[in-house]
C-alpha cells in the first residue's frame, strides 16, 4: 500500500496531508488537481465503454440485469437501513 502512495506521489497525483484531525501519528491523502484530473478522465471512459456495450444488449439481457441488480441490491440497501 505504501509503495502505491509512492508512487501516486511520485507522478504529481496525490501529495500527503500531515497533522489528520490533530493527529500527528496520522497522515492524509489529498488528490492533486492533476490526479482529479485524471480520475475524472478514467471515469468517463469507463463509462462510455460500459455504455456502449449495454446498448448493443437484447431487450431480453436488459431486462435479466435489471433483475439481478435487484437482487444484488438488496441486502446492501437492508444493511444501509441498520
Amino acid at each position: 500500500m505504501l509503495s502505491a502512495v509512492n508512487n501516486l506521489e511520485t507522478a504529481g497525483l496525490v501529495v500527503r496531508s500531515v497533522d489528520v484531525a490533530g493527529d500527528r501519528r496520522g497522515v492524509g491523502i489529498v488528490v492533486t488537481t492533476l490526479g482529479a484530473r485524471l480520475l475524472r478522465a478514467a471515469r468517463s471512459s469507463r463509462s462510455a465503454w460500459l455504455a456502449g456495450r449495454f446498448h448493443r444488449l437484447t431487450p431480453e439481457r436488459v431486462k435479466a440485469l435489471e433483475a439481478a441488480i435487484e437482487a444484488l441490491a438488496a441486502p446492501i440497501e437492508d444493511a444501509a437501513l441498520r
